[in-house]
């Protein structure tokens, strides 16, 4: 029988730092040519925002977060010197997850979910994580939706107009002004509500939830694609959209997952880091290891029955315990084989976790930024994927002291703040 690491080397998937060295100076180079709006498969988008600021009087703000999964209203009382209040909270499906809607319908969802809080504020700051377009005015134009969410025409539709305009319709105050955000840029603020800036030479904020992606704060004459923003003094933080990049070489694994993904050619990173794509391509993995001998005849019966359908929680609940029957252990036959599901799984997530610190590692290179022990660089990481499972997040903490610190020479601190895009989009909503 064919080994999991012998297949693993004839699949080409990423095993060693060795092998991840030109994808992270492709990665490097990709940064730069989106700095300058030349062609890049990330956007580098900046957000207009900076990492000053703050609520100085105590007000009340409207918050949404729009994500992969969820859609969630709050009323937040931000006061200078104390910690958020939540006034009111409201969770429901994403808008466009379960089926298709049309631009309209979209933002009337979105309306509906705001309207009931909407006259209790004049402003709103709307955490939308997806590729977006930040204009000065703080508004957004919808580049297109991953995550798997739908919306037909929804391409160059701009989100806070879009939803006051859904507002209006509905009969509801309308007149707030609306700062769009992403997910990691709120996430950034979000944690340096609760910490020092003046203690970082750098900050990154980094998302490993459904999807995967990365802001950080960029000095602003290397902004260059925007002529009024490279002349003016300071940094900027800049959203990535580092799940697009994809300048890597695709595995069998990956270009089976890609084709049954609604849109094969985008995010391909993501596909390979986030936890949306985690479960389908471990489905892809098995198939890969089954057509190359990896299994008893057992376990392939097993794989043949039991069909796909694998999700990141089923992962991170095998590789929490191993032994413990559930729906990856369950399809072994054998002891050789639950051994090699194991080894199947722990690629995946160590290649995950891999370009996770990759990423965060050539941001550090880029700027220059955590050279010093004495001032490292704040990275604020949030999302389910990371906080849930054990294992990927501890593989991630573990690279970034092994190969971060001790190989490249970059010192940072990771931090996690309790709701940090809520906090984070109300901070960016009180200093515009």
């Amino acid at each position: 029988m064919q080994t999991i690491s012998g297949f693993l080397s004839e699949l080409g998937f990423l095993q060693t730092w060795e092998e991840m060295a030109p994808v992270e100076e492709a990665f490097l180079d990709h940064m730069q040519k989106g700095l300058a709006g030349q062609p890049s498969s990330m956007p580098m988008l900046p957000a207009y925002l900076g990492v000053e600021g703050g609520a100085q009087e105590a007000r009340d703000v409207i918050v949404m977060d729009a994500g992969g999964t969820n859609l969630r209203v709050s009323l937040l009382r931000l006061a200078p010197g104390q910690k958020p209040q939540t006034l009111y909270h409201h969770v429901q499906p994403m808008p466009g997850k379960a089926k298709p809607l049309e631009r309209e319908a979209f933002f009337l969802e979105l309306a509906k979910a705001v309207a009931p809080v909407a006259g209790q504020s004049d402003r709103i700051g709307f955490c939308f994580s997806f590729p977006c377009r930040i204009r000065p005015d703080y508004d957004g134009e919808i580049l297109y939706l991953d995550k798997e969410i739908t919306v037909d025409n929804i391409e160059g539709a701009l989100v806070a107009q879009g939803l006051r305009d859904a507002l209006a319709t509905l009969g509801a105050p309308c007149h707030q002004r609306v700062v769009i955000l992403n997910d990691t840029v709120a996430a950034l603020l979000g944690a340096l509500a609760e910490h020092p800036a003046s203690c970082f030479s750098g900050f990154i904020g980094m998302i490993l939830g459904t999807g995967t992606n990365c802001c950080y704060l960029e000095n602003n004459e290397r902004i260059t694609k925007e002529p009024n923003l490279c002349r003016k003094p300071g940094k900027s933080i800049i959203n990535m959209e580092a799940g697009a990049f994809g300048a890597m070489r695709l595995t069998q694994a990956d270009v089976l997952l890609s084709h049954g993904a609604k849109v094969s050619t985008q995010n391909l990173m993501e596909k390979m880091v986030s936890g949306a794509y985690q479960g389908p391509l471990f489905d892809a993995l098995l198939q890969c290891a089954n057509r190359a001998g990896c299994f008893s005849s057992g376990t392939q019966e097993r794989l043949a029955a039991a069909g796909e359908g694998i999700s990141a929680v089923d992962i991170s609940a095998f590789m929490a315990m191993p032994a413990h029957p559930g729906r990856i252990r369950d399809l072994a036959a054998t002891p050789q084989d639950a051994l090699a599901l194991y080894q199947l799984a722990d690629a995946l997530l160590e290649r995950a976790a891999k370009l996770a610190v990759m990423n965060l590692t050539a941001i550090m290179r880029a700027t220059g930024t955590g050279v010093d022990p004495l001032m490292p660089v704040c990275v604020a990481v949030e999302g389910t994927t990371y906080m849930k499972n054990h294992l990927f997040r501890q593989k991630i903490l573990a690279h970034l002291i092994h190969y971060t610190q001790n190989q490249r020479g970059y010192f940072c601190r990771v931090l996690s703040t309790p709701e940090a895009n809520l906090v984070g989009s109300a901070v960016a909503a009180t200093v515009i």
